[in-house]
């Protein structure tokens, strides 16, 4: 605290709110690691209770590689993945006027609904549930190959994980700049200009939510690998339900986030 009051006494108020808020940001990023590692262990845990005392003859594993359809798919996945990254990096921010020529009027009145939601706590949890999802996901289905020690059902699902994420991101960011559809906030007369020009390109890439379909990918992903592997188990029901739930969860909390 002295340290803390050193600094305050002789900093300008500016550089005392910008010390308020990289401490502020340090303990937001802190929350969301220990909310994803907290989800992803629960997850975890109950997949483990999932398996335990089933019999290991129920596991069936019906996926093989082929190299000929993986010197198709993975090429066509990292170029998709590569592409999306270039393009959105490459990508031009609004400037001020643009964003000041903006009228709410043009937009659909569907969409419009959405233009004056704006939620801070929607798009963190949005960022809780899409990460655990992401690493749970391919924890869910390891815990099968690793108790059975078939390894190389393992490096299947890992290649197939692999390549379904990166054409989802791929096809995704492609789609984004194509479409360069304004996000929400950019309407918002209640968002500061300086908040809406620090977004950067971002502010442009609004259709369609990656968190969506990325957590959808991996939702859709273990739910058929799952009830593939297991097709007499019952929990590949609830296995699949929470997962897709989780998804749409995710697309609801883009949407209330702006």
């Amino acid at each position: 605290m002295v340290k803390l009051r050193t600094r305050y006494t002789n900093c300008g108020y500016k550089d005392k709110i910008d010390f308020e808020n990289n401490i502020s940001t340090s303990k937001f990023i802190n929350v969301h690691r220990a909310s994803y590692l907290f989800c992803s262990v629960l997850f975890l845990i109950f997949c483990l209770k999932v398996y335990a005392g089933n019999d290991e003859k129920q596991y069936s594993f019906p996926y093989k590689l082929s190299l000929k359809t993986e010197l198709t798919i993975a090429p066509i996945s990292i170029s998709s993945f590569v592409a999306g990254q270039v393009l959105k990096k490459n990508m031009t921010a609004p400037q001020e006027a643009e964003i000041l020529a903006l009228d709410k009027n043009n937009v659909n009145r569907l969409d419009r609904k959405c233009i004056m939601k704006s939620s801070e706590s929607a798009a963190s949890f949005s960022d809780v549930t899409s990460m655990s999802l992401y690493i749970a996901a391919p924890g869910l289905l390891t815990i099968p190959p690793l108790m059975s020690r078939k390894w190389f059902n393992l490096f299947v699902v890992a290649v197939m994980y692999s390549e379904a994420m990166f054409l989802t991101s791929g096809v995704t960011h492609i789609v984004k700049v194509t479409v360069s559809r304004d996000r929400p906030y950019l309407y918002n007369p209640n968002k500061s200009m300086e908040e809406k020009l620090d977004e950067g390109s971002s502010g442009r890439r609004s259709f369609f939510s990656a968190h969506t379909s990325m957590t959808f990918c991996s939702a859709l992903f273990v739910t058929k690998v799952f009830s593939d592997s297991y097709p007499h188990l019952p929990w590949k029901y609830v296995i699949g339900g929470g997962s897709i739930t989780l998804a749409a969860i995710t697309g609801i909390m883009r949407v209330e986030a702006g």
